[in-house]
């Protein structure tokens, strides 16, 4: 989180303003002991709260995970059904060709045969 560096950078930057008046103030930056412990104790509740927030990000990202094998298991099915369900439909398309070309052959022998018993 973003937010504790933050925090401290800007009790620092406080605290260095109320130094730096001072000319006498040893280089870097000074705290009293309750602004420590103040600061150390958000810095640590931060720490706290991120650690809490890890394995519930980690849980997301497995659960997005497993939902992508899923889908992409799906899928794959999909693709399978797909390919089953053209040759089927190749496969009924070759036996209407194939009806079609049965009924023209005994139309053809019908007329034929009509012709022949009418002379």
């Amino acid at each position: 989180m973003v937010e504790a560096p933050n925090q401290l950078h800007h009790a620092a930057q406080d605290t260095e303003q109320i130094n730096g008046s001072n000319e006498n103030a040893p280089n870097g930056v000074t705290f009293s002991l309750e602004e420590y412990y103040t600061l150390s104790k958000k810095a640590h509740n931060v720490e706290e709260q991120t650690n809490l927030k890890v394995p519930a990000a980690i849980s997301q990202i497995e659960e997005a995970k497993e939902s992508e094998l899923r889908t992409l298991q799906r899928l794959k099915e999909v693709e399978l059904e797909k390919v089953v369900k053209l040759e089927e439909r190749r496969i009924a398309m070759e036996k209407d060709e194939m009806a079609k070309e049965g009924k023209l052959a005994i139309e053809q022998e019908l007329r034929k045969w009509r012709t022949d018993n009418k002379q």
